[in-house]
């Protein structure tokens, strides 16, 4: 890792101080192999549209027949932060490149507001505190439905025991009076037996009996008439 570190740090000193970069350094500061950029390079515009396929080409300058890179796709291209190009053997404060290895310092954040800090606590706190209340309440809720629901069952069981108790009486008023018809059936019919089992002789005694004692009196009658007209 040391070597690998101090090979870095030879590479951005040996940048050029008209900000050209090699293909070598150009892909040791983007974390690339050199074949990959070789590679990159060799592909061409398009030529029927004019339209760009390789965005690294319009960085590439070719010094003395070898393609170098403009220091500014590191930051167009990659979004490394750029600022001077660096002198050759030296690498001067002012001047820094961002790099994995070599940062550029990044500003100082202020300090948070402790107010504000405070109020968020505040406000978490709060939702906290209103979280658990909508929870006890829900337990609350639930608690009076329970208890609602108990009644409703307590309540049907009475409906239908007084059902029960009513259906049982309809039953018992229903079987007296189905008793009392019985026995007044049997009585007439035992009343029918009775005069049936008396016999002709019998009714014509009580006729005669009967008719005799009419006539008795129908002669009576006669001779009082008779006494009352004198004749």
């Amino acid at each position: 890792m040391g070597a690998e570190y101090t090979e870095m740090e030879q590479n951005e000193k040996n940048i050029h101080t008209d900000g050209l970069l090699t293909v070598q350094q150009f892909a040791a500061l983007i974390g690339k192999s050199p074949q990959s950029i070789y590679k990159r390079l060799n592909k061409v515009d398009n030529p029927v549209d004019n339209q760009v396929v390789n965005p690294i080409q319009p960085y590439v300058v070719v010094v003395e027949g070898q393609k170098m890179l403009k220091i500014q796709a590191l930051s167009e291209l990659y979004g490394m932060e750029v600022e001077q190009p660096i002198q050759p053997g030296c690498q001067p404060e002012s001047e820094k490149l961002s790099t994995p290895f070599n940062p550029v310092e990044q500003p100082i954040q202020p300090p948070v507001d402790e107010k504000s800090s405070d109020e968020v606590a505040f406000l978490r706190e709060q939702i906290r505190h209103q979280g658990a209340m909508i929870e006890s309440l829900n337990k609350e809720l639930e608690k009076e439905r329970e208890h609602n629901r108990e009644k409703d069952r307590q309540l049907l069981d009475t409906l239908a025991k007084l059902a029960e108790t009513q259906a049982a009486l309809a039953a018992g008023q229903n079987a007296e009076k189905q008793k009392a018809l019985a026995e007044t059936l049997i009585e007439g019919q035992q009343m029918m037996e009775e005069e049936r089992k008396e016999t002709p002789e019998t009714l014509e005694a009580d006729f005669e009996e009967e008719f005799s004692d009419e006539t008795q009196k129908h002669g009576l009658l006669q001779r009082i008439w008779a006494v009352i007209t004198h004749k």
